[in-house]
């Protein structure tokens, strides 16, 4: 754990800016299957494995934002520090606010963008148009 927790701090830094989408998606992979094996629950390591190889086909399509991968990183830090210091209740608790986050912005990122119509559509009915409502 506390390699990869190193190789997140690195990216904290600074490496952030400098690496492929590609990169920091296998970065991010081996923190989160690091912390599954610390686990020892083969069914949550297959589960994981079986994710990664989904996440892998969709967030290759999708655009690297640094400043959003930067707050992930900064929480893997946080929560790898909380683990390897022995603070389980913390840990558990700063994991469950990370994957709830994580969840809201996969799941808004993904949603379509409203359609803002120009309110005078809906004040003004042309002469002779009619309206079935």
């Amino acid at each position: 754990m506390g390699e990869r927790m190193l190789e997140q701090q690195e990216l904290v830094d600074g490496r952030i800016w400098a690496i492929s989408g590609s990169e920091l998606f296998d970065l991010n992979t081996r923190f989160h299957e690091t912390l599954v094996q610390c686990s020892n629950n083969d069914f949550f390591i297959e589960s994981l494995a079986r994710i990664n190889r989904l996440r892998r086909l969709i967030e290759y399509r999708q655009a690297l934002v640094p400043e959003r991968a930067l707050v992930r990183c900064e929480e893997h830090v946080g929560l790898a520090k909380l683990l390897l210091a022995g603070e389980l209740k913390e840990a558990s608790s700063h994991l469950r606010d990370h994957l709830s986050s994580v969840a809201s912005e996969k799941t808004l990122a993904n949603q379509p963008k409203p359609v803002v119509l120009k309110q005078a559509w809906f004040c003004h009915k042309p002469e002779g148009m009619k309206v079935n409502l």
